[in-house]
C-alpha cells in the first residue's frame, strides 16, 4: 500500500489541485484500505478486483465506452491486458 499512496503524494504535488486521471494495477480488491485513502482525498475509484481508475476533479465527465484491446499477434506486454476508456469530457471555453 506504501508505494501506492507514494505515488498518488507525487501525483498531487505535481498536480497542484488540477484534475487528475489515472489508472494502475494496485493489487487491491474492493474492501482494500488504500481505496478508502483515496475516496478520503476526494477521488471517485471504480475497477476490478486489481486494476483500477482513479479521478478527482473530472466532475460531469462520464464514462461513455471502455473495453479490452487485444494484444497484436498474441503478444503481449504485461501480465494485465490493455484497457481503453472513453470520458464524455465538457468542453472548456
Amino acid at each position: 500500500m506504501s508505494s501506492a499512496l507514494k505515488a498518488f503524494d507525487a501525483i498531487e504535488a505535481f498536480s497542484a489541485g488540477a484534475p487528475v486521471l489515472g489508472g494502475g494495477d494496485l493489487n487491491a480488491g474492493s474492501s482494500d484500505p488504500i481505496l478508502d485513502l483515496l475516496r478520503a482525498r476526494g477521488h471517485t475509484v471504480e475497477g476490478a478486483t486489481i486494476d483500477w481508475l482513479a479521478n478527482r476533479g473530472v466532475d460531469g465527465a462520464p464514462l461513455v465506452d471502455s473495453r479490452v484491446i487485444p494484444a497484436p499477434r498474441g503478444g503481449r506486454v504485461s501480465d494485465h491486458p490493455l484497457v481503453r476508456g472513453e470520458l464524455d469530457l465538457p468542453s472548456h471555453k
